[in-house]
């Protein structure tokens, strides 16, 4: 062990490729190996730099991008109720955040719920109708009566944290017979669908709350291979 040559780390490394499937495993066992052997090196145990020549796989961040597909949205839309499907929406269609989500307020949906303007986001976002719907018959079910002056104001959501968030689409999730993902995963739909409908990297990074379109690219790299499906 105190005397590992580069030949070692590479068998080390191929050994890695067999034990796991998944790169990110993998590269953080290197990256383990890696501490490891610098350790001993200052504890003056080790002399070289074998590991550090040893690399692991290719990993892209499109890779490791869950996604729902249209069929399980489609269950998922079909199977919730109102809070439910919104909540869908707001994710699928609107590219909203976890947290975002749990902060969203009803006098966040601007002109009858055809714009959503989030705190903190320079953009506004247009609300597709089928969202705004599920809006109206939400804020209905829950005694809304414009013509009296009755309004709903507040959370949307009474949900509490994002491992509430996460529990209640692993519910909708069971429901509608659909694999369970992360947030993420609506959110990354919602990115996809922007780029295919606007064409416009700049626009759908802004509705989408990120950075700019180097942040983009790993959607924009999922587009590439759906289309090349």
């Amino acid at each position: 062990m105190l005397n590992a040559d580069q030949a070692q780390a590479e068998a080390y490394a191929e050994w890695l490729k067999v034990q796991y499937e998944a790169p990110a495993t993998l590269n953080n066992r290197l990256v383990q190996v890696r501490k490891l052997y610098r350790l001993l090196s200052d504890g003056g145990m080790y002399q070289g730099d074998a590991f550090e020549q040893t690399h692991g796989q290719v990993n892209p961040a499109d890779r490791r991008r869950p996604v729902y597909t249209q069929q399980e949205i489609d269950r998922l839309l079909a199977h919730g109720n109102l809070e439910e499907k919104l909540l869908v929406l707001l994710g699928t269609e609107m590219g909203l955040t976890g947290p975002e989500v749990l902060k969203v307020r009803f006098e966040d949906f601007l002109s009858d719920g055809q714009e959503l303007q989030l705190p903190g986001r320079s953009t506004v976002i247009p609300c597709p109708t089928e969202l705004r719907m599920t809006l109206l018959e939400l804020r209905q079910q829950r005694g809304e009566q414009p013509l009296f002056e009755v309004k709903l104001l507040g959370r949307v959501f009474n949900l509490e944290d994002t491992s509430a968030l996460r529990a209640a689409v692993f519910a909708l999730c069971k429901k509608a017979n659909v694999p369970y993902k992360a947030w993420m995963a609506l959110r990354n739909y919602a990115g996809i669908k922007m780029l295919y409908e606007n064409g416009d990297g700049r626009l759908t990074a802004a509705r989408l709350g990120i950075g700019g379109r180097q942040a983009l690219n790993p959607t924009v790299r999922l587009v590439k291979k759906i289309e090349g499906e």
